[in-house]
């Protein structure tokens, strides 16, 4: 398959050409919409044994700004440009050598070209059932999350089934407590997904999807959920299952499926769920190489390993301006039991200014490669 290679310089340059008449195309940019924000993250890391960069004891607080503007839509296109900056403000230790830089900040926040990152930088097109962008694009789904190049083609060909042809390239990050920099995929073959979604009735619905790494891997999943209130209860259950096969180790399949159900009454949301791994391979290779979206930890690290068996509780709660989640869960990984409990804390003061507080703590079997580790990590951000 001939590789489509992506340009945001060609991206723009289409968009300021794609219409004829140049006074509509002027008011398209005249009537378009800016917002930003400025926002502040600090994180402290400690650990009973120091074991690579990203375990290591570390404390920094990084401030970024986002900016953010998309024009009017034209015949149906419209162009969306955006971009963070960031900056370190304290580090623990600035000599601290991570390999993206040197300072405690740099395993999180770093982009090798400077301190800013282009972000959300596409063309749409949108017409009745068919939404195209193409470009730098976030993504939150089964085996794509963060933030790509590539291109995306959502689709409504029936009344409730959903159609998805995706190509992806490059993966990066940029939000408030990370900033890493778009990096090719699969040596710049890239990533292609097809997904087809039906809904059934209002209580029943169902997801299949396929991923190609050219020369690389291949996945194959799907998931189903059920959905309906008892009384005043809302309650579901999710069963969810995908595997990969891997080119050039055909005996190192990897496997990863789901069951969870939850509730929601008077404000309280539970989540009950066990998920576990193959026998014959961790997920790195392929199912989380470029997200997923099953494991709900902060961390989770030992629950990708091979034969891993993971059971875990969630509670949620909104009232007034604050939200909170608890998770906690145990983990079965070959012949060790570890466990990790995560607490999000967040605040609105008004539509303007929000905080969020979380707390992380990694109970690892010290006869393990993993360590115990407790953080603590706390945002402020003001959007406009």
């Amino acid at each position: 398959m001939k590789k489509v290679k992506l340009s945001l310089a060609t991206i723009l340059l289409v968009g300021s050409c794609s219409a004829v008449n140049a006074d509509s195309l002027i008011e398209a940019f005249k009537n378009g919409t800016t917002s930003g924000d400025i926002s502040l993250a600090y994180e402290v890391r400690n650990q009973d044994k120091e074991t690579s960069t990203y375990y290591a004891d570390t404390e920094y607080a990084v401030s970024s700004i986002g900016l953010y503007y998309k024009t009017a839509s034209y015949k149906n296109f419209s162009l969306n440009i955006g971009m963070r900056a960031f900056t370190s403000i304290f580090e623990d230790d600035k000599n601290f050598d991570t390999g993206h830089g040197k300072g405690d900040s740099t395993e999180r926040f770093y982009d090798y070209d400077g301190h800013s990152l282009l972000t959300d930088t596409y063309l749409a097109y949108d017409i009745d059932k068919v939404s195209v962008k193409i470009g730098r694009q976030k993504l939150y789904e089964m085996g794509l999350t963060h933030l790509f190049d590539g291109i995306t083609v959502r689709t409504t060909p029936l009344e409730n089934m959903n159609f998805d042809l995706i190509y992806v390239e490059g993966r990066g990050r940029a939000d408030i407590k990370n900033i890493r920099p778009v990096e090719d995929i699969n040596e710049n073959k890239g990533l292609y997904k097809v997904a087809l979604a039906y809904k059934f009735n209002e209580n029943f619905k169902a997801k299949a999807y396929y991923f190609d790494a050219p020369d690389a891997y291949d996945m194959t999943g799907g998931k189903i959920n059920f959905d309906t209130k008892i009384g005043e209860v809302k309650t579901g259950l999710q069963v969810q299952y995908i595997e990969a096969s891997k080119d050039d180790l055909p005996n190192e399949d990897e496997e990863l499926s789901e069951i969870k159900a939850y509730a929601t009454y008077e404000g309280y949301t539970t989540t009950l769920g066990y998920y576990e791994t193959g026998k014959d391979s961790d997920l790195y290779g392929a199912i989380a190489k470029t997200g997923e979206t099953i494991v709900p930890f902060e961390e989770g690290d030992p629950s990708y390993d091979a034969d891993a068996k993971t059971t875990y509780l969630q509670v949620s709660k909104s009232f007034g301006k604050t939200n909170i989640t608890a998770l906690y869960g145990l983990m079965e990984h070959g012949k060790y039991d570890s466990d990790e409990l995560d607490i999000w804390l967040g605040y609105n003061f008004n539509e303007n200014i929000a905080f969020t507080l979380g707390y992380t703590r990694m109970n690892m079997d010290e006869d393990s490669s993993y360590t115990d580790l407790d953080q603590l990590n706390a945002t402020i951000s003001y959007k406009f």
